[in-house]
């Protein structure tokens, strides 16, 4: 009996030591000067929406909220403050993790998760790099010459390589699977099938048994498949019936008895950004009446997207496909990288085919008089 007595203080002891470390307990303060609201969200590693769980208001710098999560190696979650662009990510791998978000410079810290900390510091790099090359291309309508703008065009051609390549090489050798796919979703392959398979099927060896990454290996090797039925110059362009930026649906075939000029792109795609003037030299040349400019984002980000569109005054018919790689878009017509485009005469034919940024004028010439 005595024995049974000490055994029940131990085990519920024991009991309650295991139940805290099945749990992440994530404290999160704030550097600022005003309120501000903290939401949680846990972020789909698969094809299930992302979705807010949780959330609660800072008052002051001194105060803290804390969330319990479950102690996941392989889930992912997003802090972010309400009233300003600050955000992170965060994965529970650890029983005791604290954030700091400065509101007011945005630069954050997370201590106690040495992978989170790695991903929230490559990112804040990556988004710093992605800053600047912006401003260098926005300098572009600063220069008058042809030579000044060539430069300004290398300059930004070559820092966009840097910033894929340091994606890509994160992709190659990060440690855990959330890193890998939210960082993945931002790798542009342009035309290599080659490297996309070489990237997944390397994950797919340092993470055997995840789900997730088995699947995106399925779905490149479809992607793969798909590719090998590429439309091509004559074919018939498939009608795509997709949301415009209000959330009105829009079918491509509306568009009868004129040239088309289709253009696909996303709100984190740089190189997409050529392609921003290109349109709207389009647009205000009268050579060009005959021709009608569609742009669809590949992208879930629409708020991102109409920012874009108003800040460039992007012309034409905005559409969106929220399902990205997994749509009706990168289905019926088998690209598989942006920035991507076709030509479509007014028989619904395709004529021309990811033309690039400066070939483009010179290849509606041949076609449109």
């Amino acid at each position: 009996m005595k024995t049974s007595f000490l055994f029940l203080p131990l085990f519920f002891l024991f009991a309650c030591r295991q139940n805290h470390t099945s749990y992440s307990r994530i404290v999160v303060s704030m550097n600022g000067t005003s309120a501000d609201s903290v939401i949680l969200r846990k972020i789909s590693l698969n094809n299930d929406p992302s979705r807010t769980i949780q959330s609660g208001v800072l008052h002051f710098s001194r105060d803290s909220l804390v969330f319990e999560l479950p102690l996941s190696p392989d889930s992912l979650y997003q802090f972010s403050l309400k009233y300003s662009q600050n955000r992170l990510y965060c994965i529970p791998d650890q029983p005791d993790i604290r954030i700091v978000m400065n509101k007011k410079t945005g630069e954050n810290r997370i201590m106690g998760s040495p992978v989170s900390a790695t991903l929230l510091r490559f990112t804040e790099e990556q988004d710093s790099l992605i800053r600047l090359s912006q401003t260098v291309w926005f300098k572009l309508k600063d220069y008058k010459t042809r030579e000044q703008q060539d430069s300004i065009r290398h300059l930004f051609s070559d820092m966009t390589k840097r910033i894929q390549q340091r994606f890509y090489n994160f992709g190659d050798t990060v440690s855990n699977v959330p890193s890998f796919l939210v960082n993945y979703d931002y790798i542009d392959f342009q035309d290599d099938l080659t490297k996309m398979n070489k990237l997944v099927t390397k994950a797919g060896e340092r993470f055997p048994h995840n789900p997730a990454i088995s699947r995106l290996r399925e779905e490149v090797l479809n992607l793969i498949h798909i590719r090998e039925k590429e439309l091509q110059p004559g074919d018939i362009f498939p009608e795509l019936s997709l949301p415009d930026l209000d959330n009105q649906m829009v079918s491509t075939a509306a568009v009868s008895g004129k040239f088309v000029f289709i253009d696909f792109w996303a709100s984190w795609c740089q190189n997409c950004m050529v392609y921003a003037q290109v349109k709207k030299e389009l647009a205000a040349d009268p050579r060009f009446k005959k021709l009608a400019l569609i742009s669809v984002a590949m992208d879930n980000k629409l708020k991102f997207c109409q920012d874009q569109v108003k800040t460039n005054q992007l012309p034409g018919i905005q559409l969106i496909d929220k399902d990205m790689w997994q749509g009706q878009t990168a289905a019926k017509l088998a690209f598989d990288s942006i920035p991507f485009n076709y030509l479509v005469g007014p028989d619904k034919r395709i004529l021309a085919k990811a033309i690039p940024a400066d070939s483009v004028v010179l290849v509606l010439k041949r076609f449109i008089h």
